[in-house]
């Protein structure tokens, strides 16, 4: 006996789901940030993070390049987990800079959570004002979080050129069918119109002979 397949989870759960992951976690993250240093979860579970995110969003990438149709629901997905990817990491790595700290211009520790995201953002976009520097201990993420910013335009520039293309693909095909069942319908007309035609021919030849 075949087993039947798991109906899919309501659509409800879907939209709470995504819900939590792209506020309910920035909210917990940014509180986190503008607290005091030894309040929130650890450097830790930033990293955890930071890794589950990136390796979720290239997942994500991965089945969207191999699906063949593409849906609204699809698309509204990606672009919702693509923000909260975004804030989310940004949220963690200022989270990681208030923790271990950032040296300013004159080379002084600073643990502000402004200035900590302020540098994240400066670091994510690549910019590098170098009025802060990231300090010995984090250096490295400093480096991680640079490093991920271009992963993450790569995945969403040919994500969102990948719908894009799709889209058009499955709008021709639609087209395509349509005016096919036009075609059908067409033919099936003219055949039907000539089949009457030739049973009335028929008939008046009959009534003559």
């Amino acid at each position: 006996m075949t087993a039947t397949p798991k109906p899919p989870p309501p659509l409800y759960r879907v939209i709470l789901a995504m819900i939590l992951v792209t506020v309910g976690l920035p909210i917990m993250i940014g509180y986190c940030v503008f607290n005091p240093p030894d309040v929130g979860f650890r450097v830790f579970d930033a990293n955890l993070v930071i890794a589950a995110f990136f390796v979720l969003y290239l997942l994500l990438g991965v089945a969207l390049f191999r699906t063949r149709r593409i849906n609204v629901a699809q698309c509204v997905i990606f672009a919702v987990f693509s923000v909260s990817f975004l804030l989310n990491l940004l949220l963690s790595f200022a989270f990681v800079f208030r923790k271990l700290g950032i040296l300013d211009g004159n080379g002084d520790r600073t643990f502000d959570p402004m200035v900590c995201l302020y540098f994240s953002a400066i670091t994510w976009t690549t910019v590098g004002y170098g009025d802060f520097i990231p300090s010995p201990e984090t250096r490295s993420y400093a480096a991680c979080e640079g490093l991920l910013a271009y992963i993450f335009m790569a995945v969403l520039i040919a994500g969102f050129l990948h719908l894009l293309a799709r889209f058009r693909s499955e709008r021709i095909r639609r087209r395509r069918q349509d005016l096919g069942n036009q075609l059908g319908q067409q033919i099936y007309a003219a055949r039907a119109v000539a089949h009457r035609t030739s049973r009335r021919a028929a008939r008046e030849n009959w009534g003559r002979v």
